[in-house]
């Protein structure tokens, strides 16, 4: 090819855009670039981390989508690539984190200074606790997924949790069903055993040491009550002050909402939005000079509503 007219002559952004173009034209497969990219050295290693910044970095055991934990070291190694990449995905089952790689990945990921979107798959809380630390200061988005209720637990060695500055949003989902019984939680402390009430505390103690910062609470499938109570038996909540900055907390469960923590709940947050699948309808509720204002809608204008109350809040 002719140097006039070569493709090298455009800046690295342009390129850059190109890629991501052509990218989102083939369905975002990550394959489609590679043709790209192996059009020359130059290009090749200008552009490789595109390969990790377009889609999550995705570690784990997952044979189709995950990042070979043979090549974790190589990355690792590859400073330029880590500090492009901003989104991880990680799987912290027990195979994971018993290898040696994984291990040396978690331990090394502050490495990745540009890491801000942070989501953790895992089969336990007590599969949480020990990696936190790991976790890099950047983070302004983390997700926990509990995939499974391990009843068997063993005892927990049971450790502070980090504090993540610029931490704006904190999502909980849990894939499986959680039993809970207000009597069970009255003795928290002394039970760091049980499972179920493992989860409720290790998400209380998160929220609680992270509660400067967030803005963004929600949760799927994890009945409200038995987190706030497990706070306020450790923290002993005050008043509006404990969350400054809390603009919005959604809540999408089977139960009914709870009507017992409401008032205290939005005097730290702007609104709450419960959503009820079973009965195709979500609830926003706001505090105002007249008091708590209920609005129900119907589910089909839940998007619609929601980007409406994201843009008006910030968040």
């Amino acid at each position: 090819m002719d140097e006039e007219y070569s493709v090298l002559l455009l800046p690295q952004a342009i390129i850059s855009r190109i890629i991501y173009e052509h990218f989102k034209l083939n369905n975002c497969y990550l394959n489609s670039i590679l043709p790209i990219l192996f059009t020359c050295k130059e290009i090749y290693y200008a552009q490789n981390f595109m390969l990790f910044t377009l889609k999550p970095l995705i570690v784990g055991k997952n044979k189709k989508n995950s990042f070979p934990n043979s090549k974790l070291k190589s990355l690792l190694e590859n400073k330029r690539i880590c500090s492009k990449i901003s989104t991880v995905y990680l799987m912290l089952t027990p195979k994971v984190t018993n290898g040696k790689s994984t291990i040396e990945f978690l331990h090394k990921l502050h490495q990745f200074g540009n890491l801000s979107r942070l989501t953790v798959r895992l089969n336990s809380a007590d599969n949480l606790a020990p990696h936190m630390q790991c976790f890099p200061k950047t983070l302004t988005y983390l997700k926990l997924i509990l995939v499974r209720n391990i009843k068997d637990a063993s005892p927990v060695k049971y450790a502070t949790f980090s504090v993540f500055p610029n931490l704006k949003t904190l999502k909980f989902q849990s894939l499986v069903h959680i039993n809970w019984q207000l009597k069970n939680l009255m003795y928290v402390s002394n039970r760091l055993g049980s499972p179920k009430i493992l989860v409720y505390q290790v998400l209380s103690d998160i929220i609680y040491t992270n509660r400067n910062s967030l803005e963004v609470l929600e949760f799927e499938m994890i009945n409200l009550n038995p987190v706030y109570t497990a706070m306020n038996q450790s923290y002993k909540l005050a008043n509006e002050s404990t969350f400054p900055r809390l603009k919005l907390i959604k809540i999408d469960q089977t139960t009914s909402y709870p009507n017992l923590q409401i008032s205290s709940l939005l005097t730290n947050c702007q609104m709450i939005i419960y959503i009820n699948n079973y009965l195709s309808h979500f609830i926003i509720l706001k505090c105002t000079n007249e008091g708590i204002v209920e609005l129900k809608f119907d589910l089909l204008l839940f998007n619609y509503k929601f980007n409406q109350i994201r843009k008006q809040l910030d968040v």
